[in-house]
């Protein structure tokens, strides 16, 4: 639910200002904590799908086999899904 119709709804119900302001600042202050958390995990996955290109492309090189799909795909994607999560972090 966006601001202006939490806001147009508390209004509705006829609170003081002061307390439709501390309502809507608590409000975001806990979707942005909420957002920040969900940043954190993806950054943790990202991190994990990384690792597990980085071990699925070591033991191909150690079978002899052809790693460079394996390396560069999950490598992309392991990047993607963590930057996501630090631009969570961060707040963009």
């Amino acid at each position: 639910m966006a601001a202006s119709g939490l806001e147009s709804r508390l209004k509705e119900l006829q609170l003081p200002d002061e307390q439709v302001q501390f309502i809507l600042t608590e409000w975001k202050r806990i979707c942005i904590a909420r957002r920040r958390d969900i940043g954190f995990i993806l950054t943790g996955i990202g991190g994990g799908v990384m690792l597990l290109s980085f071990l699925l492309s070591l033991f191909m090189f150690q079978q002899g086999q052809s790693f460079k799909y394996v390396l560069y795909i999950f490598t992309f994607i392991g990047i993607v899904i963590a930057f996501k999560g630090l631009v969570d972090i961060l707040g963009w």
